[in-house]
């Protein structure tokens, strides 16, 4: 990557869904820019297993992809939510009706943040992810035009230090249910599933 910045063919590097310790022997080689990795308020593993402390240790920039976690932090997905044929989500253990169905907790309670801030569910879970720290960025994926400028009003709610603390509690004690990959799948495996 040293060499290719240096042929002028790239300005900065980054990796995807990589591990703490890789983060690291990168980072030793050649400075990283950017970590993208699945981040959301239901899916926080990262906080814990090194990736988001490493990133902020060594200022590399964390980007969250899935961050409403692919539509089950939009409030769209209930349990009797039809998927269109081909959907990929159709092959995910988190998005089968008894999950969806066990979800909805977290989706309840993200909404009930929203409405004493005035926010829909979509743009609570994203500025949560904000709030998370300057070198945080969420990158929520749409087609919907509507939906853009719905996720881009995020930017105007702020969590109190106070409000981060009591949701961080509220969420430790809300179970998940479903892996985010299907077993056995290739990218499962990519994430060590």
């Amino acid at each position: 990557m040293r060499e290719l910045v240096k042929m002028g063919k790239i300005r900065h590097w980054g990796l995807s869904e990589a591990g703490a310790r890789a983060i690291e022997r990168a980072h030793k080689e050649f400075a990283l820019t950017a970590v993208q990795s699945q981040y959301s308020m239901s899916f926080r593993e990262h906080e814990n297993d090194g990736v988001i402390p490493t990133c902020k240790r060594l200022d590399i920039g964390f980007i969250a992809y899935s961050p409403l976690d692919r539509g089950l932090l939009t409030g769209v997905m209930t349990p009797d939510f039809t998927f269109v044929k081909g959907d990929m989500r159709l092959s995910f253990p988190r998005y089968t009706p008894e999950a969806l169905k066990a979800n909805q907790a977290i989706v309840t309670f993200i909404e009930n943040i929203g409405k004493q801030k005035g926010a829909t569910i979509a743009q609570t879970a994203l500025a949560w992810i904000l709030a998370q720290g300057d070198f945080i960025m969420p990158i929520p994926e749409t087609t919907n035009p509507a939906h853009l400028v719905e996720n881009l009003k995020a930017v105007n709610f702020r969590f109190s230090q106070e409000e981060l603390r009591a949701v961080d509690e509220a969420l430790q004690k809300i179970v998940i249910v479903g892996e985010r990959f299907a077993p056995g799948s290739d990218a499962a495996k990519s994430v060590g599933l």
